[in-house]
């Protein structure tokens, strides 16, 4: 069999924290699309995997492969002590990193990336008047390894969640923390309440942001937006979540998170899951990926000038958790152009620059960090 053949988009050893054996072999998982509950029996081995799902050339997989060996001794700690990292230490940045490109790694992601594609290509495409509306119906855009375009964007854009605050939350009742086959949750309840082209997608790089990830039944990490959000008391960087309200919440996330299954250990019941997809199986997206098209009027030439654009279609549930306020700015927030929702403006131009200096050979599109430091040492 051929090395490495079968690639997980979900790393083995994140699952092994929810398995329901000591050796981390086995795991409960339940199936969205048979509602079919499996209580212990699930090998993680052949759990969120497909056959060559990055390409047959392996890079990617092998790329993954380092950063798990880094993410999982961090983590381990991170379980161990029940401690987060500092900030923009090496141990906070290969979370935020293991984060974004596990967010962006997964099945989901991938079918999101080829639904916006086909959006897109259609769209374009419906343009041309001998290209007739049935025609298009029957065909279908996408790639040959979907997976590699999301991966390949959030490698580049790595530096956007550096900037986020994070704390640990400690699962204080009864009931565990769940995960998924798309565990790491974006969302926005800044965004929430404003029904604006601006606020229709949960960016990293948006005002707001915030990221939900389960480490393990007990702990979970949060990154956010500090000037918008208050979580917990302010010198702590750990919150005991108490309330089994919040609990359900962070579960109901993922339940609308997951694309096929939930992953979770020995503790969580049936009834429970059923629980969790009677509250919130009518939040579930119906679709991954949208598409707007904004009229800037009529050129010269007396055609139609348009912007065509997909967006990630975010989850909105009504989302409360009670550690989690808003700030005043938060409270203030009213959008009015697209750079309104930006959370680092200064950042946003920064990037722009830089990726004018990759197009000019000056710098490799993984070298953003460089380009910061080099300009901090031109500004002394």
């Amino acid at each position: 069999m051929p090395e490495q053949k079968s690639q997980h988009y979900v790393p083995q050893f994140y699952l092994r924290q929810f398995a329901t054996d000591p050796e981390g072999r086995k795991i409960s998982l339940y199936n969205l699309n048979s509602n079919k509950f499996i209580s212990g029996k699930a090998t993680i081995k052949h759990e969120a995997c497909e056959d060559y799902f990055y390409g047959r050339d392996k890079l990617m997989e092998v790329g993954f492969g380092f950063i798990e060996g880094e993410t999982s001794k961090v983590l381990e700690e991170v379980i161990s002590k029940t401690t987060p990292p500092k900030y923009f230490t090496h141990e906070h940045t290969t979370i935020i990193t293991f984060a974004l490109l596990l967010h962006a790694r997964t099945k989901y992601s991938a079918e999101e990336m080829e639904e916006a594609f086909d959006q897109m290509a259609k769209k374009l495409l419906s343009k041309y008047p001998q290209i007739k509306e049935e025609d298009l119906k029957n065909l279908k855009f996408g790639f040959e390894y979907p997976a590699q375009a999301p991966v390949s964007i959030a490698a580049e854009q790595i530096f956007v969640g550096f900037d986020l605050a994070f704390k640990l939350l400690i699962n204080n009742t009864t009931t565990p923390f769940i995960t998924s086959d798309h565990p790491v949750v974006f969302y926005n309840q800044l965004f929430e309440p404003h029904k604006t082209i601006f606020t229709t997608s949960t960016g990293p790089a948006s005002k707001g942001h915030q990221i939900f990830l389960p480490l393990s039944p007990k702990l979970m990490i949060l990154f956010y937006d500090s000037t918008i959000y208050d979580v917990g008391e302010e010198y702590q960087d750990s919150v005991l979540v108490t309330d089994q309200n919040d609990i359900n919440s962070m579960n109901g996330l993922q339940y609308l998170n997951a694309l096929s299954n939930l992953y979770f250990n020995q503790d969580v019941t049936e009834s429970y899951i059923n629980f969790l997809e009677t509250r919130y199986s009518s939040f579930r997206r119906l679709s991954k990926s949208g598409i707007e098209e904004l009229y800037l009027g009529r050129r010269e030439d007396d055609k139609h000038h348009s912007i065509v654009s997909t967006h990630r279609v975010g989850i909105q549930c009504g989302l409360t958790l009670s550690f989690i306020k808003l700030t005043d700015e938060g409270k203030n927030f009213n959008p009015k152009t697209g750079l309104d929702i930006i959370r680092n403006v200064d950042l946003y131009y920064a990037y722009k620059h830089f990726m004018s200096l990759v197009d000019k050979g000056l710098y490799k599109t993984n070298e953003f960090k460089r380009y910061l430091d080099d300009l901090e040492k031109n500004t002394r």
